[in-house]
């Protein structure tokens, strides 16, 4: 600034001075034209100095581009209602003063500003509140809300203020943590399970090593009988352990989309084939309905072929030795998505039990899962399978009709003369070819 300045006054006054020169150079010479240069100099320095507390103005800036909604502040009750947790404002004389949308969807009440606090029918929810409202102090609680359904809640009660009468105002705010409480029982309950699973045949196997090893020693057909007995309880530990550690893998890989694409016909047909022995045996006719010409899904190939065997090994298994049939068809109303069904003629299931059916170790019956070989893990292997492969499970069953357990998967189809047969018409074709 000060340079500026300078250059503004000195300036001026040197030209000043050159034009006195050139206008009376006759009687000046260059010893009083230097000396006059130099006066202007020191009359320019000086009054910069004098002056020195004024600043020349400075450009104000540019203004900053408006916003929609710039300037306007949000309120306090704005600010509570964005809150993803329950919150509660309650006044010293028990009276909601604010709620937010979290707190009504917790107790299902449209608006709760304006009425008593009991109204929650929380007893334990009104002690914490009560109790800071009293003493100021933090309160925080666990408690179980019954509604529709069981909430597991987690409360903190904080003081806002005491009024004149010597009451706090709370704010309450409510974490629900059912999805935690709920996920830590299903790891409480899968390791109790599997513990159990375990013990059963590890003590079968120890008692009779032990009798193997004691008075069983010199019985030759004893000791034939008790390593069958070992041999069968070894197997079922080691088929618990083999599925135990598939659910791990596919569960870890769960999130992770399958890259490569396979023929469908080919997974389907190579289930079948292995399990016609096996079906052969318990006198089981397995049949297929040929539909699958030019479907192609994108799968990881063992784990999809894992999923089909699963599901037919099950059929043949409890379906009271009637037909087996696996079915695919398009999935009606749904374009690119594939619905692959295994149907017997069984007993079928009650329908309580189907909600039930993907869960780890549930069985309807425990004693005859454990007699045919189950470990109570494959429709849950199945459910984890179909959800890698971005699809869905599932289930339906009319007691005294059978079942039908279906897979629904994302396809394409490879061929331009694949023809689109629906479930109807598919269902159409067998009742005419039986006729």
């Amino acid at each position: 600034m000060h340079i500026r300045r300078t250059r503004d006054l000195v300036f001026p006054a040197l030209f000043a001075a050159c034009s006195a020169w050139s206008g009376y150079g006759f009687a000046l010479d260059a010893t009083l034209v230097i000396a006059l240069v130099a006066m202007a100099a020191f009359l320019g320095t000086l009054i910069i100095w004098v002056r020195s507390d004024e600043t020349l103005p400075t450009p104000a800036p540019p203004p900053m581009p408006e916003t929609e909604g710039q300037g306007q502040g949000a309120t306090p009750e704005e600010l509570i209602r964005a809150i993803p947790v329950g919150v509660l404002m309650v006044s010293g004389d028990q009276t909601i003063l604010m709620a937010n949308a979290a707190a009504h969807a917790l107790f299902g009440l449209p608006n709760l500003a304006g009425l008593p606090v009991e109204s929650l029918r929380a007893r334990k929810l009104l002690d914490a509140i009560d109790q800071t409202a009293a003493t100021g102090e933090m309160s925080t609680i666990e408690f179980t809300l019954t509604r529709a359904h069981d909430a597991f809640l987690r409360v903190h009660a904080a003081s806002v203020g005491a009024g004149p009468d010597g009451r706090h105002a709370v704010v309450v705010t409510i974490e629900d943590e059912t999805a935690i409480r709920q996920a830590n029982d299903l790891h409480r309950d899968f390791v109790a399970n599997a513990s159990h699973e375990l013990k059963t045949p590890l003590a079968v196997v120890s008692g009779l090593i032990e009798t193997l090893l004691g008075p069983a020693r010199n019985d030759r057909a004893a000791s034939d009988r008790f390593l069958g007995m070992l041999s069968l309880h070894t197997s079922r530990m080691t088929e618990l352990i083999n599925d135990l550690m598939s659910l791990n893998r596919i569960e870890l890989n769960e999130r992770v989309a399958p890259h490569e694409d396979f023929p469908l016909r080919g997974i389907v047909e190579e289930a079948v084939d292995a399990l016609k022995p096996v079906a052969v045996a318990s006198g089981v006719v397995l049949e297929m309905d040929d539909m699958t010409a030019g479907l192609v899904v994108r799968a990881d190939r063992e784990q999809l072929s894992q999923l089909f065997v699963n599901l037919i090994d099950n059929a043949i298994k409890y379906g009271g030795g009637k037909p087996v049939t696996v079915r695919v068809a398009d999935e009606p109303g749904e374009a690119g998505l594939v619905r692959l069904s295994v149907i017997d003629k069984g007993p079928g299931i009650e329908r309580r039990h189907l909600p039930r059916l993907t869960e780890r170790f549930y069985r309807i019956d425990a004693n005859r899962s454990r007699e045919q070989g189950g470990t109570g893990l494959g429709l849950a292997i199945c459910k984890h399978i179909a959800v890698r492969h971005r699809g869905r499970l599932d289930i339906a069953s009319t007691v005294g009709e059978g079942s039908t357990f279906s897979v629904i998967l994302p396809c394409r189809v490879d061929a331009e003369d694949r023809p689109r047969i629906s479930v109807e018409t598919a269902a159409r074709k067998r009742e005419e070819s039986s006729v």
